[in-house]
């Protein structure tokens, strides 16, 4: 009885810290898109936003697609430390 409580706990502290890091991944995901268009000089109204990949060590490094209200496709990949963008590349 007592492995069972013990599991419980574990996999409900799992659903939720892997919940609050999905918002952070949103969140970033939203920031690297519009600094993504800001780059382009587009505007993100009536684009669809895509996480392609994101990993989280020293600095944040997420991938993001972008599909434009026009059908246009970017890719591109931001770098965020501390909550600030450090850099953004765009894929050729």
């Amino acid at each position: 009885m007592k492995n069972a409580a013990s599991t419980a706990l574990i996999a409900a502290i799992a659903l939720t810290s892997s919940h609050a890091f999905a918002e952070d991944y949103n969140s970033a995901k939203s920031v690297c898109a519009d600094a993504i268009a800001l780059k382009q000089g587009k505007s993100l109204e009536g684009a669809r936003t895509k996480l392609v990949s994101a990993s989280n060590r020293a600095v944040l490094r997420i991938k993001v697609a972008l599909t434009y209200a026009d059908g246009s496709d970017v890719k591109g990949e931001c770098r965020i430390r501390r909550g600030e963008i450090q850099s953004v590349e765009i894929a050729a």
